[in-house]
Protein backbone atom coordinates (compact mmCIF):
# COMPACT_ATOMS: atom_id res chain seq x y z
CA UNK A 1 0.00 0.00 0.00
CA UNK A 2 0.87 2.24 0.00
CA UNK A 3 -2.76 19.46 5.28
CA UNK A 4 -5.15 25.25 6.48
CA UNK A 5 -7.69 22.66 8.33
CA UNK A 6 -7.38 22.82 11.93
CA UNK A 7 -6.99 19.69 13.91
CA UNK A 8 -10.09 18.74 14.81
CA UNK A 9 -10.36 15.52 14.58
CA UNK A 10 -10.10 12.10 17.10
CA UNK A 11 -9.20 9.08 14.92
CA UNK A 12 -5.49 8.04 13.75
CA UNK A 13 -2.08 9.51 13.43
CA UNK A 14 1.06 7.60 11.59
CA UNK A 15 4.03 7.24 13.37
CA UNK A 16 6.76 5.87 11.78
CA UNK A 17 9.93 4.19 13.71
CA UNK A 18 12.87 5.89 15.23
CA UNK A 19 16.94 5.65 14.35
CA UNK A 20 19.29 6.46 16.68
CA UNK A 21 23.23 6.24 16.65
CA UNK A 22 22.87 3.58 13.86
CA UNK A 23 20.02 1.26 16.08
CA UNK A 24 16.39 1.62 16.07
CA UNK A 25 15.70 2.39 19.29
CA UNK A 26 11.90 4.32 18.95
CA UNK A 27 12.09 7.70 21.28
CA UNK A 28 14.42 10.51 21.16
CA UNK A 29 17.30 10.17 23.59
CA UNK A 30 16.79 12.91 26.08
CA UNK A 31 13.05 13.02 25.85
CA UNK A 32 10.90 12.52 29.21
CA UNK A 33 7.17 11.55 29.27
CA UNK A 34 5.84 14.68 27.46
CA UNK A 35 3.02 16.56 29.03
CA UNK A 36 0.48 15.11 26.76
CA UNK A 37 1.03 11.79 28.07
CA UNK A 38 1.19 13.19 31.56
CA UNK A 39 -1.78 14.43 31.12
CA UNK A 40 -3.57 11.08 29.93
CA UNK A 41 -1.99 9.22 33.34
CA UNK A 42 -3.66 12.41 35.17
CA UNK A 43 -7.12 11.78 33.62
CA UNK A 44 -7.06 8.21 33.45
CA UNK A 45 -6.11 8.27 38.02
CA UNK A 46 -8.47 10.93 38.55
CA UNK A 47 -11.64 9.67 36.21
CA UNK A 48 -12.82 5.94 36.96
CA UNK A 49 -14.89 5.92 33.60
CA UNK A 50 -12.11 6.71 31.69
CA UNK A 51 -10.07 3.70 33.19
CA UNK A 52 -12.69 1.56 32.97
CA UNK A 53 -14.12 2.74 29.68
CA UNK A 54 -10.01 1.88 28.89
CA UNK A 55 -9.93 -1.39 30.37
CA UNK A 56 -13.34 -2.45 28.25
CA UNK A 57 -11.83 -1.29 25.35
CA UNK A 58 -8.61 -3.34 25.99
CA UNK A 59 -10.71 -6.84 27.76
CA UNK A 60 -12.61 -7.11 24.23
CA UNK A 61 -9.66 -7.26 21.75
CA UNK A 62 -9.43 -10.79 19.72
CA UNK A 63 -6.37 -13.34 20.63
CA UNK A 64 -3.27 -12.62 18.20
CA UNK A 65 -3.98 -8.94 17.96
CA UNK A 66 -1.75 -6.32 19.04
CA UNK A 67 -4.06 -5.10 22.22
CA UNK A 68 -4.85 -8.33 23.28
CA UNK A 69 -4.24 -9.05 27.09
CA UNK A 70 -2.39 -5.61 27.19
CA UNK A 71 -3.03 -3.46 30.01
CA UNK A 72 -4.02 0.42 30.80
CA UNK A 73 -0.30 0.96 31.49
CA UNK A 74 0.62 -0.42 28.06
CA UNK A 75 -1.78 1.34 26.52
CA UNK A 76 -0.19 4.55 28.11
CA UNK A 77 3.20 3.66 27.47
CA UNK A 78 2.25 3.16 23.83
CA UNK A 79 1.35 7.05 23.76
CA UNK A 80 4.33 8.29 25.85
CA UNK A 81 6.75 5.83 22.32
CA UNK A 82 4.78 6.88 19.71
CA UNK A 83 4.64 10.95 20.71
CA UNK A 84 8.25 11.38 20.27
CA UNK A 85 9.52 8.28 17.78
CA UNK A 86 11.32 9.52 14.64
CA UNK A 87 9.96 7.99 11.07
CA UNK A 88 11.89 5.73 8.86
CA UNK A 89 11.08 4.77 5.56
CA UNK A 90 11.52 0.92 6.93
CA UNK A 91 8.73 0.35 9.09
CA UNK A 92 6.04 3.33 8.22
CA UNK A 93 3.10 1.21 10.17
CA UNK A 94 4.78 0.30 13.39
CA UNK A 95 2.55 2.49 15.33
CA UNK A 96 -0.97 3.72 13.49
CA UNK A 97 -1.76 -0.27 12.43
CA UNK A 98 -1.92 -1.27 16.34
CA UNK A 99 -3.57 1.92 16.86
CA UNK A 100 -6.17 1.71 13.67
CA UNK A 101 -7.06 -1.96 14.70
CA UNK A 102 -7.76 -1.06 18.23
CA UNK A 103 -9.44 2.03 16.85
CA UNK A 104 -11.88 0.22 14.37
CA UNK A 105 -12.61 -2.96 16.53
CA UNK A 106 -15.74 -1.86 19.05
CA UNK A 107 -12.68 -1.80 21.68
CA UNK A 108 -12.13 1.90 19.63
CA UNK A 109 -16.13 2.64 19.74
CA UNK A 110 -16.27 2.76 23.42
CA UNK A 111 -13.02 4.65 23.58
CA UNK A 112 -14.09 7.29 20.58
CA UNK A 113 -17.40 7.44 22.46
CA UNK A 114 -15.48 8.92 25.52
CA UNK A 115 -15.57 13.01 25.51
CA UNK A 116 -12.80 12.76 27.84
CA UNK A 117 -10.24 10.63 25.89
CA UNK A 118 -11.10 12.43 22.33
CA UNK A 119 -10.61 15.87 23.46
CA UNK A 120 -7.50 14.43 24.78
CA UNK A 121 -6.41 12.73 22.12
CA UNK A 122 -6.76 16.16 19.67
CA UNK A 123 -3.84 17.20 21.80
CA UNK A 124 -1.93 14.36 20.61
CA UNK A 125 -2.34 14.42 17.23
CA UNK A 126 -1.37 18.49 17.81
CA UNK A 127 1.58 17.26 20.16
CA UNK A 128 2.81 15.12 17.82
CA UNK A 129 2.71 17.30 15.10
CA UNK A 130 4.99 19.67 16.99
CA UNK A 131 7.82 17.23 17.75
CA UNK A 132 7.82 16.57 14.15
CA UNK A 133 9.13 19.79 14.02
CA UNK A 134 11.78 20.47 16.13
CA UNK A 135 15.35 19.29 15.45
CA UNK A 136 15.34 15.84 17.42
CA UNK A 137 13.00 14.40 14.78
CA UNK A 138 15.91 15.07 11.84
CA UNK A 139 17.74 12.04 13.54
CA UNK A 140 16.73 10.34 10.81
CA UNK A 141 17.14 12.08 7.50
CA UNK A 142 20.17 10.24 6.64
CA UNK A 143 17.95 7.13 6.23
CA UNK A 144 15.08 8.76 4.06
CA UNK A 145 17.76 9.93 1.94
CA UNK A 146 19.19 7.35 1.26
CA UNK A 147 16.08 5.34 1.04
CA UNK A 148 15.57 4.51 -3.22
CA UNK A 149 11.46 4.97 -2.84
CA UNK A 150 12.58 8.61 -2.14
CA UNK A 151 15.01 9.13 -5.02
CA UNK A 152 16.23 12.48 -4.26
CA UNK A 153 17.72 13.46 -7.16
CA UNK A 154 14.42 14.57 -7.82
CA UNK A 155 14.38 16.76 -5.01
CA UNK A 156 15.87 20.36 -4.16
CA UNK A 157 17.98 20.21 -0.91
CA UNK A 158 18.22 22.97 1.01
CA UNK A 159 21.50 24.70 1.64
CA UNK A 160 21.62 24.16 5.89
CA UNK A 161 20.01 21.09 4.72
CA UNK A 162 16.72 19.77 6.38
CA UNK A 163 16.08 20.97 10.16
CA UNK A 164 13.38 18.66 10.99
CA UNK A 165 11.01 15.90 9.68
CA UNK A 166 8.48 18.30 8.49
CA UNK A 167 11.26 19.69 6.56
CA UNK A 168 11.83 16.90 4.80
CA UNK A 169 8.48 15.85 3.94
CA UNK A 170 7.49 19.21 2.68
CA UNK A 171 10.91 18.45 0.30
CA UNK A 172 10.59 20.59 -3.14
CA UNK A 173 10.72 18.62 -6.10
CA UNK A 174 13.17 19.97 -9.30
CA UNK A 175 10.16 21.11 -11.80
CA UNK A 176 12.28 19.48 -14.29
CA UNK A 177 11.89 16.65 -12.76
CA UNK A 178 7.84 16.76 -13.09
CA UNK A 179 7.63 18.45 -16.58
CA UNK A 180 3.61 19.47 -17.20
CA UNK A 181 2.06 17.06 -19.69
CA UNK A 182 0.56 18.60 -22.41
CA UNK A 183 1.58 22.42 -21.40
CA UNK A 184 -0.76 24.55 -23.35
CA UNK A 185 -3.20 22.16 -24.38
CA UNK A 186 -6.57 23.02 -21.62
CA UNK A 187 -7.64 19.65 -23.40
CA UNK A 188 -4.70 17.35 -21.34
CA UNK A 189 -5.97 16.67 -17.46
CA UNK A 190 -2.30 15.90 -15.48
CA UNK A 191 -2.40 14.02 -12.04
CA UNK A 192 -2.65 16.48 -8.80
CA UNK A 193 0.22 14.37 -7.22
CA UNK A 194 2.65 11.50 -7.14
CA UNK A 195 0.49 8.50 -6.24
CA UNK A 196 -1.13 5.66 -7.62
CA UNK A 197 -4.78 5.96 -9.20
CA UNK A 198 -7.64 3.75 -9.69
CA UNK A 199 -10.71 4.35 -10.46
CA UNK A 200 -13.84 4.64 -8.18
CA UNK A 201 -16.71 2.69 -9.48
CA UNK A 202 -19.89 4.53 -10.39
CA UNK A 203 -22.83 2.08 -9.72
CA UNK A 204 -25.37 4.33 -8.86
CA UNK A 205 -25.52 6.92 -11.27
CA UNK A 206 -28.38 8.84 -9.00
CA UNK A 207 -27.28 10.21 -5.84
CA UNK A 208 -23.53 8.15 -4.88
CA UNK A 209 -20.99 6.17 -6.09
CA UNK A 210 -20.27 2.68 -4.63
CA UNK A 211 -16.84 0.86 -4.01
CA UNK A 212 -17.77 -2.81 -2.57
CA UNK A 213 -20.03 -2.18 0.70
CA UNK A 214 -18.74 1.39 0.86
CA UNK A 215 -20.64 4.87 -0.79
CA UNK A 216 -19.33 7.89 -2.13
CA UNK A 217 -22.13 10.54 -1.37
CA UNK A 218 -21.07 13.63 -3.31
CA UNK A 219 -23.43 16.00 -2.28
CA UNK A 220 -22.32 15.05 1.30
CA UNK A 221 -18.22 14.83 0.23
CA UNK A 222 -18.83 18.97 -1.30
CA UNK A 223 -20.57 19.97 1.98
CA UNK A 224 -23.61 20.26 -0.18
CA UNK A 225 -22.04 22.71 -2.26
CA UNK A 226 -24.18 24.24 -5.27
CA UNK A 227 -22.06 22.74 -7.46
CA UNK A 228 -22.52 19.50 -6.69
CA UNK A 229 -25.25 18.30 -8.82
CA UNK A 230 -22.47 18.68 -11.64
CA UNK A 231 -20.32 15.67 -10.97
CA UNK A 232 -23.72 13.11 -9.99
CA UNK A 233 -23.13 10.03 -12.34
CA UNK A 234 -19.56 11.40 -13.17
CA UNK A 235 -16.26 9.47 -12.91
CA UNK A 236 -14.15 9.72 -9.59
CA UNK A 237 -10.64 8.61 -9.87
CA UNK A 238 -8.70 8.48 -6.41
CA UNK A 239 -4.58 9.17 -6.33
CA UNK A 240 -3.66 7.60 -3.30
CA UNK A 241 -0.43 8.59 -1.58
CA UNK A 242 2.08 6.90 0.39
CA UNK A 243 4.62 8.55 2.96
CA UNK A 244 7.42 8.45 0.48
CA UNK A 245 5.57 10.51 -2.06
CA UNK A 246 5.96 14.05 -2.65
CA UNK A 247 3.03 15.71 -0.70
CA UNK A 248 2.56 18.97 -2.04
CA UNK A 249 -0.52 19.00 -4.77
CA UNK A 250 -0.87 21.07 -8.03
CA UNK A 251 -3.65 21.61 -10.25
CA UNK A 252 -5.05 19.22 -12.34
CA UNK A 253 -6.63 21.67 -15.07
CA UNK A 254 -6.22 25.62 -16.20
CA UNK A 255 -9.40 27.43 -15.20
CA UNK A 256 -11.10 29.77 -12.51
CA UNK A 257 -11.21 28.28 -8.89
CA UNK A 258 -15.20 28.88 -8.49
CA UNK A 259 -15.29 27.54 -4.91
CA UNK A 260 -12.98 26.33 -2.04
CA UNK A 261 -14.23 24.34 1.35
CA UNK A 262 -12.04 23.61 4.24
CA UNK A 263 -13.80 20.85 6.36
CA UNK A 264 -12.47 18.97 9.49
CA UNK A 265 -13.08 15.36 10.09
CA UNK A 266 -11.83 12.08 11.43
CA UNK A 267 -8.63 10.19 10.01
CA UNK A 268 -9.55 7.37 9.76
CA UNK A 269 -8.65 5.03 7.32
CA UNK A 270 -8.57 1.21 8.52
CA UNK A 271 -6.03 -0.77 7.30
CA UNK A 272 -7.59 -4.43 7.77
CA UNK A 273 -10.86 -3.30 5.52
CA UNK A 274 -10.42 -0.22 3.87
CA UNK A 275 -13.57 1.34 3.75
CA UNK A 276 -12.93 5.62 4.01
CA UNK A 277 -14.90 6.33 1.11
CA UNK A 278 -18.34 5.01 3.10
CA UNK A 279 -18.62 8.57 4.79
CA UNK A 280 -16.64 10.92 3.03
CA UNK A 281 -18.19 13.42 4.69
CA UNK A 282 -16.53 12.90 8.41
CA UNK A 283 -13.43 12.95 6.63
CA UNK A 284 -10.40 15.86 7.39
CA UNK A 285 -10.54 17.30 3.53
CA UNK A 286 -10.42 20.33 1.32
CA UNK A 287 -12.49 20.48 -1.45
CA UNK A 288 -11.67 22.58 -4.63
CA UNK A 289 -14.20 23.06 -7.30
CA UNK A 290 -12.61 24.58 -10.88
CA UNK A 291 -14.54 26.05 -14.03
CA UNK A 292 -12.21 25.05 -16.89
CA UNK A 293 -12.71 25.34 -20.66
CA UNK A 294 -13.04 21.79 -21.91
CA UNK A 295 -14.16 19.59 -19.13
CA UNK A 296 -16.69 22.12 -17.49
CA UNK A 297 -16.69 21.68 -13.82
CA UNK A 298 -13.76 19.53 -12.24
CA UNK A 299 -13.80 18.97 -8.47
CA UNK A 300 -10.44 18.24 -6.30
CA UNK A 301 -10.95 16.59 -2.83
CA UNK A 302 -7.41 15.81 -1.20
CA UNK A 303 -8.30 13.70 1.92
CA UNK A 304 -6.06 13.71 4.94
CA UNK A 305 -5.02 10.13 6.74
CA UNK A 306 -2.63 8.74 9.38
CA UNK A 307 -1.52 11.63 11.04
CA UNK A 308 -2.15 14.60 8.92
CA UNK A 309 -1.66 17.97 10.69
CA UNK A 310 -3.61 20.43 8.29
CA UNK A 311 -4.38 20.89 4.69
CA UNK A 312 -2.93 23.94 3.57
CA UNK A 313 -4.32 25.86 0.59
CA UNK A 314 -1.95 29.00 -1.15
CA UNK A 315 -5.12 29.44 -2.95
CA UNK A 316 -8.04 31.45 -3.22
CA UNK A 317 -12.02 31.05 -4.85
CA UNK A 318 -11.67 33.57 -8.26
CA UNK A 319 -8.57 33.07 -8.52
CA UNK A 320 -7.26 32.16 -12.47
CA UNK A 321 -4.35 29.22 -11.85
CA UNK A 322 -2.92 27.04 -15.36
CA UNK A 323 -2.60 23.68 -15.27
CA UNK A 324 0.51 21.94 -12.94
CA UNK A 325 0.73 25.14 -10.43
CA UNK A 326 1.17 24.25 -6.98
CA UNK A 327 -2.34 25.04 -5.16
CA UNK A 328 -1.24 23.30 -1.12
CA UNK A 329 0.45 20.42 0.80
CA UNK A 330 -0.77 18.15 3.19
CA UNK A 331 1.73 18.56 5.98
CA UNK A 332 2.02 14.59 7.03
CA UNK A 333 1.14 11.98 6.86
CA UNK A 334 -1.32 9.15 4.11
CA UNK A 335 -3.23 10.78 2.27
CA UNK A 336 -5.42 10.53 -0.78
CA UNK A 337 -6.74 12.98 -3.43
CA UNK A 338 -9.79 12.70 -5.11
CA UNK A 339 -10.65 14.14 -8.89
CA UNK A 340 -14.37 14.01 -9.52
CA UNK A 341 -15.85 15.26 -13.14
CA UNK A 342 -18.84 15.46 -14.69
CA UNK A 343 -20.69 12.76 -16.60
CA UNK A 344 -18.97 12.71 -20.16
CA UNK A 345 -16.27 14.86 -19.65
CA UNK A 346 -13.28 12.56 -19.43
CA UNK A 347 -11.00 9.83 -21.26
CA UNK A 348 -8.43 8.64 -19.53
CA UNK A 349 -5.12 8.29 -21.33
CA UNK A 350 -3.83 5.17 -19.63
CA UNK A 351 -5.69 2.16 -17.96
CA UNK A 352 -6.22 3.00 -14.13
CA UNK A 353 -7.70 -0.47 -12.09
CA UNK A 354 -10.83 -0.66 -10.34
CA UNK A 355 -10.30 -1.69 -6.84
CA UNK A 356 -12.96 -2.30 -4.69
CA UNK A 357 -10.69 -1.40 -1.70
CA UNK A 358 -9.26 1.84 -3.28
CA UNK A 359 -6.27 0.68 -2.05
CA UNK A 360 -3.24 0.77 -4.88
CA UNK A 361 -3.57 1.40 -8.25
CA UNK A 362 -1.68 2.76 -11.28
CA UNK A 363 1.72 4.81 -10.55
CA UNK A 364 1.84 8.58 -11.56
CA UNK A 365 3.83 11.36 -11.16
CA UNK A 366 2.28 14.76 -10.59
CA UNK A 367 1.41 16.86 -13.72
CA UNK A 368 1.93 14.06 -15.60
CA UNK A 369 -0.82 13.36 -18.15
CA UNK A 370 -3.41 11.17 -17.25
CA UNK A 371 -6.86 12.14 -19.66
CA UNK A 372 -8.28 14.45 -22.04
CA UNK A 373 -11.27 16.12 -22.55
CA UNK A 374 -13.35 13.65 -24.47
CA UNK A 375 -16.13 17.07 -25.78
CA UNK A 376 -15.45 18.90 -28.62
Amino acid sequence: MKFRVSTLSFLLILILSNFVSGQTTGIAPGVECPTVVQDLQELVADTPELKEQIEAALKIQKKGHFWYAKSVDDFLTYFKKWLVYNPVPAAPGKYIEPFDELANSPGGDILFNNNIFSSWFISFLDARGDYLGTPASAQTMFQWMKAPEINMGDYELPKSGFKSFNDFFLRRVKPEKRPIGGQGDPSVLVSPADGAVCQVYAKNLDTSFKIKRDEINIRQALNNSAYADHFIGGPVLDILLWFTDYHHFHSPVSGKVVEIGEYAGSYNYNFADVNWYKQLAKHKRACFIFETERFGYVAMIPVGFWGVGSIVTHIKAGDTIKKGDRIGNFAYGGSSILLVFEPGAIQYSQYFPIFNSGDGGTPVKVRQKIGVAARP
